[in-house]
């Protein structure tokens, strides 16, 4: 840190700080992401004689902590063939109906508002067609056609009742963290990379023109795609990705664009920047981002339901990355070529 201004080592420091305290806050946000306020796994098996069941209702208490809106997951099946119908009634201490399901196999995600107290979860059995009928009718619920009813059998069952509760959305937050950590981890690398005591980078004439024409071209591709974007909106068409993953993926192509005009023409790298310092912290930032864009792809995390969702961040950030480093690295070595 010899011959550094005290005020880059107080930049440096408070950088470092501020990076600690948001990827910590990133982990705890991280780490109670999906965290379930209470939950029920019950196992039995179900027994119908003559088309009446004779297992008796399982009858479970939760206990919510607090008020709010809670994520309701539902799961339950057993073999291939059920021949009953299970219901499923969720209940609060004045006996009102909170939530109710029914079917010989449910797999059902939905969202409930729910106040402080304690709630009775009631799993009943149904082994004939015209008492579920009768039931449903009641219900004022619509009769799953699907049940084959038999008289007679044995059928083990799992079922799961499971609330989520997020006092915000963990999803969110953990995006708005890693973008803070982000711009502070390339801060950081911007102080320590400077050949100088200068903060402000230095370039000749030509890079500063050359600068300008790529943020101009980088402009007007942007501009373009998210017109594009707007008239497929207009139009009706469904782009099959979260909305943030478009936006970011449009600040993507359009960065791709400045960083080519900048590398091809040696106008991406300032006069007083240690590029030899720079190129191995960016391999080291790309080959982060790779290995987490792998890990989102193999548990899942990129595609759900047909859609591009968060875990796809990590692919576009990576493929970016690869593709400027690769630029960066192709650019150097035809210039050493050339000398």
């Amino acid at each position: 840190m010899n011959g550094i201004k005290p005020q880059k080592n107080l930049l440096i420091i408070v950088n470092v700080i501020l990076l600690i305290a948001v990827v910590a806050a990133l982990i705890v946000t991280a780490g109670n992401a999906g965290g379930k306020s209470n939950e029920i796994h019950l196992t039995t098996a179900v027994v119908s004689e003559e088309g009446e069941i004779t297992t008796p209702s399982q009858e479970s208490t939760l206990y919510i902590i607090r008020d709010g809106n809670y994520s309701l997951d539902i799961d339950w099946d057993g073999p291939e063939e059920i021949g009953f119908a299970s219901v499923l009634t969720i209940a609060d201490e004045d006996g009102d109906l909170v939530y109710f399901a029914s079917g010989d196999a449910v797999h059902s995600g939905t969202k409930v508002h729910l106040n402080k107290g304690k709630y009775t979860c009631t799993i009943s059995f149904i082994g004939n067609e015209e008492e579920y009928s009768i039931y449903m009718v009641n219900k004022d619920g619509l009769v799953d056609e699907k049940i084959n009813f038999q008289p007679d059998g044995s059928w083990p069952m799992n079922y799961s009742i499971a609330f989520h509760k997020r006092l915000i959305d963990s999803v969110a937050l953990s995006i708005v963290l890693a973008t803070i950590a982000a711009i502070l981890i390339c801060s950081l690398i911007y102080l320590v990379t400077k050949l100088n005591d200068k903060l402000i980078n230095e370039y000749d004439e030509r890079q500063e023109l050359l600068r300008g024409r790529a943020y101009r071209l980088a402009f007007i591709v942007m501009a373009s795609f998210f017109g594009c974007v707007a008239l497929l909106n207009l139009i009706g068409v469904n782009i099959p990705a979260d909305k943030y993953i478009v936006d970011v993926m449009g600040v993507a192509i359009g960065l791709a664009v400045m960083a080519t005009v900048r590398i091809v023409n040696d106008a991406y790298f300032a006069l007083n920047e240690n590029s030899r310092l720079l190129i191995p912290i960016l391999c080291l930032i790309t080959l982060a981002n790779t290995i987490a864009a792998i890990i989102n792809t193999i548990s899942g995390n990129v595609i759900a339901d047909g859609v591009l969702t968060v875990g796809f961040l990590n692919v576009i950030v990576s493929v970016y990355l690869l593709y400027m480093l690769t630029l960066i690295l192709v650019k150097s070595k035809m210039n050493k070529s050339e000398d």
